[in-house]
């Protein structure tokens, strides 16, 4: 039997885009990917540490399976949790910073708690000794040759020096992509790219936030 996992990130342009302008080494080595979210979570069972784990484990498994494939092994996790909305059952706020082994560091901080229609700020960036990259479409001031705002989003860094670093792409849908990619491999009944060792790896991290989270300790992977 062949199985697979939903890492939809793996097969979509904007994520692979971003994940070979770190790996160029554009913002120099170590690298610190900064992932900062807040909003209401209505499904109250998704904010159960005993059923969906809360925002760093149902939500966050795609940072770290994306993480992992950018930064290699996950070394330790040092975490922090806390309670907002007493309808959650355990934390739905956590504060968590994932080490991996190369250097490189994961650090969220993401809440399902704050009451519905409360907007926040966040950010979603990768910063570096020598740049800065928004995780964010962009449409760049002076185009390169050949770019189409109908066909084509970019990615921009912004470098030590002040030029920028522009990576263009063409956005697809994700979704769509992998589902592609699992029928082809399924009805060839071959494995497809994301494997069940994947899953585990990724799993790991989101349980050792968990238990870092409530326990308020340093956890070696």
């Amino acid at each position: 039997v062949h199985l697979t996992g939903g890492f939809v990130r793996r097969f979509d342009t904007f994520w692979g885009c971003m994940r070979k302008l770190v790996e160029s080494g554009a913002l120099g080595d170590p690298v610190v990917w900064r992932s900062v979210s807040a909003g209401h979570q209505n499904t109250v069972w998704m904010r159960d540490a005993d059923k969906g784990g809360g925002p760093l484990m149902d939500g966050g498994v795609h940072n770290y399976d994306f993480a992992l494939q950018m930064f290699g092994p996950a070394e330790s996790v040092q975490a922090s949790s806390v309670r907002f909305d007493s309808t959650s059952v355990g934390a739905d706020t956590t504060s968590a910073i994932i080490t991996f082994a190369a250097g490189h560091q994961l650090v969220m901080n993401w809440s399902w708690g704050v009451p519905p229609g409360v907007s926040s700020s966040g950010v979603n960036d990768i910063i570096g000794p020598t740049g800065a990259l928004p995780i964010r479409s962009a449409v760049p001031d002076k185009s390169p040759k050949g770019f189409d705002p109908k066909r084509h989003s970019a990615l921009i860094i912004s470098t030590k020096g002040g030029a920028p670093r522009i990576r263009t792409y063409r956005p697809q849908n994700m979704f769509l992509q992998q589902f592609k990619h699992v029928c082809r491999h399924f009805a060839r009944d071959t494995q497809p790219l994301v494997t069940a060792a994947d899953a585990i790896k990724a799993l790991e991290v989101a349980v050792a936030v968990l238990k870092s989270g409530r326990s308020k300790r340093t956890i070696r992977l």
